[in-house]
Parts: C-alpha cells; sequence; structure tokens
C-alpha cells in the first residue's frame, strides 16, 4: 500500500519507465536462456551468426552502392563543368581564329580558317546546351553562371 502510493506521488518519466521494464525483460530473458536445452540455444547461436553474416553484406552491398553513386555524382559534376569551361572559350576562341582568317595569305587560307571555325562553333556547347545538361543530370547550373563573356560566336545563347 505504502509503495503504490509512493508511484501515485512520485510521477515516473516515460525513459525511466522504458529503463525499468527493459532491466526487467532483460534479466528475466537471461534467467529463461540459462534453463533452455542445449539444441535449442545452439539453435538460437547460429540464426543470430545468421544474421550477422547477413547484415553484413547488406553493409557491404551499401558501401558499394554509395561508391558508384559517388563515383556517377563526380562524372556528371565533370561533365557539366567541363562542358560550361568549353561554352564559356567558345566567343574568345571564335574571336582569336576570325583574326587569324582576316591575315591569312590567301583566299584558299582564308576558307580553310573559316570552316574550321565553323565547324568549333558547332561542336562546341553553348551555355544553353550545358544548363540543359546540368538540369538532366541532376546538377544546379546556379555556380557555372558567370557574367557573360562578349556574344561574339555565341548567337544560339541569345
Amino acid at each position: 500500500m505504502n509503495n503504490q502510493h509512493l508511484r501515485t506521488a512520485l510521477p515516473a518519466s516515460d525513459a525511466s519507465i522504458e529503463s525499468r521494464l527493459a532491466a526487467r525483460l532483460a534479466a528475466a530473458l537471461t534467467v529463461s536462456a540459462q534453463t533452455l536445452p542445449h539444441d535449442v540455444s545452439e539453435r538460437l547461436r547460429f540464426a543470430r551468426e545468421q544474421a550477422i553474416s547477413r547484415a553484413r553484406a547488406q553493409q557491404r552491398v551499401t558501401a558499394v552502392e554509395v561508391q558508384l553513386e559517388a563515383e556517377r555524382v563526380g562524372k556528371n559534376i565533370a561533365d557539366v563543368t567541363t562542358c560550361y569551361n568549353r561554352a564559356y572559350g567558345r566567343p574568345a576562341l571564335s574571336v582569336v581564329l576570325g583574326v587569324i582568317a582576316g591575315v591569312a595569305a590567301d583566299a584558299d587560307s582564308r576558307a580553310i580558317i573559316m570552316e574550321s571555325i565553323n565547324r568549333y562553333n558547332r561542336d562546341t556547347p553553348t551555355l544553353a546546351a550545358c544548363e540543359r545538361l546540368a538540369m538532366e543530370r541532376d546538377i544546379d547550373p546556379t555556380p557555372y553562371i558567370r557574367n557573360p563573356p562578349s556574344k561574339a560566336g555565341n548567337e544560339e545563347d541569345k
């Protein structure tokens, strides 16, 4: 009776109740485990070992999956970075090649250089293409965007 009055007078926190319950269950299981027949305890030991083995295998698989995902993300970032670097260099290189074409010795040389400029402009990505690539690869393009250089050779971006 006295004990019951003490419990109502001092409300216990949920954590302490759980703690006491866990301690009682652990004690009861320990006593029960000592009275189990040998073959049952061996089966339980084997089941524990199997569960631990499965958990470790799952951890190894998870680690490999994480590594593969990190490599995929790293490659995507590298691809997007390369795209933006090429796109930002595109106008300047087009201008340089145009100057070279202007000082070419003859019309044939100018035609060859102009064809090289056209091929370069066709094969080099635009900023818009890089932004699409970033979005396709689930990468935020904002860190890659800077004040655009002059628009020479970058008509597709307008």
